[in-house]
């Protein structure tokens, strides 16, 4: 079995959701979807229709169906938000994304060929970069502070409320829609708390993604998802979010987003989340600085890492080396990573920096 550490911050999580969860989504998927699929062009998978279009509003991107948010389009806060994000994110695209998606063709080839389900505890809801660095895996799961959200509705939007969605995303994306430095740390310092829902919805729209299916669901204290529950609507139950998307020419993929914290302490007092991320396992995990593996405050979660993961992907010894074990471990070094890869907190002096571990078992 062979494990990686690499180079990168990334504020993004991936990984498989479990085969009970996948399966009963699909299922449903199905059922609720096939009414509005039976229009589809001959080859079309079937997609939940109504959520891609709201992901393409919050990005600022025209949806599928126009005819059904006419009012939302004519609004003069519509026209503008949707020219500034489409000449912001081809400049972030250019700038950013472009570089980290050619760099990972080469410097993560083996590794992303490797991974089936990728684990980042620590990503939030920063999800692009890490799909751009491993694109092909079954399937994602992000551990974050953020709760879920609800899904937005735009069918009679007012114009305030057009106006507000887009500031909203503007400071959900500092990294996006304000290019000085000093910008950013700004707004970084009093963020937009959207919930984790519309920001995945947005990059997964910049992936020019479909969404499958979408429902939260929680979990049992085996660790197993319980049943699902409404994307939309007011329940303010705890909830992990469930997604399944399809970007173009590729298969269908999970993504799951579990609002959890992972220190001893935590995962003691909700062992279902230990039980739940072991049945991802094996899995390629990504951590980032702030995720303090090195130290006593989250050892369950490092166990965990270590016993699970083929491939260990960090920026900083976040594990130092002397816990690798160089029996169980081939270290090696990744360099000349683009600063995007780090995801949006990171500092950019990181970009060429040298140092960071690479690990194979």
């Amino acid at each position: 079995m062979t494990r990686q550490i690499t180079t990168c911050r990334i504020a993004v999580a991936l990984i498989l959701a479990s085969a009970a969860c996948t399966a009963a989504c699909r299922q449903s998927t199905a059922a609720a979807s096939s009414a509005e699929s039976a229009a589809l062009p001959p080859g079309t998978s079937p997609y939940d229709v109504e959520s891609t279009d709201i992901a393409r509003v919050l990005g600022g991107m025209p949806p599928t169906r126009p005819e059904t948010l006419a009012g939302l389009l004519a609004t003069p806060a519509w026209r503008a938000y949707e020219a500034e994000a489409r000449t912001r994110w081809s400049a972030a695209w250019s700038s950013r994304w472009a570089p980290v998606r050619g760099w990972a063709g080469t410097a993560l080839k083996d590794a992303a060929g490797r991974c089936q389900t990728l684990l980042h505890p620590f990503g939030g809801a920063d999800f692009l970069p890490a799909f751009l660095m491993f694109p092909t895996c079954e399937g994602y799961v992000l551990v974050g502070s953020e709760p879920v959200g609800q899904m937005p509705t735009f069918t009679e939007a007012t114009p305030s409320q057009v106006a507000a969605m887009a500031d909203e995303v503007r400071r959900s994306f500092p990294e996006v829609f304000l290019a000085e430095a000093g910008s950013r740390r700004r707004a970084q310092s009093t963020p937009a708390h959207p919930g984790a829902l519309r920001r995945l919805l947005v990059q997964l729209a910049h992936l020019d993604a479909r969404i499958v299916h979408a429902s939260r669901f929680d979990l049992a204290s085996n660790g197993r998802p319980l049943e699902a529950i409404p994307i939309r609507g007011g329940n303010a139950r705890p909830a992990a979010l469930s997604l399944t998307f399809e970007v173009p020419g590729g298969r269908p993929q999970s993504l799951v987003y579990l609002p959890a914290e992972l220190d001893d302490a935590a995962m003691r007092r909700r062992p279902g989340v230990w039980t739940f991320l072991k049945i991802q396992a094996p899995f390629t995990t990504l951590l980032a600085p702030a995720g303090g593996l090195g130290g006593d405050r989250a050892t369950v979660l490092r166990e965990l890492v270590l016993d699970q993961s083929r491939a260990i992907l960090q920026d900083r010894p976040v594990i130092p080396e002397r816990l690798l074990g160089r029996r169980r471990w081939t270290v090696s070094t990744l360099s000349d990573s683009p600063a995007g890869a780090f995801g949006p907190g990171a500092s950019p002096t990181l970009a060429g920096r040298r140092g960071a571990p690479m690990a194979d078992r």
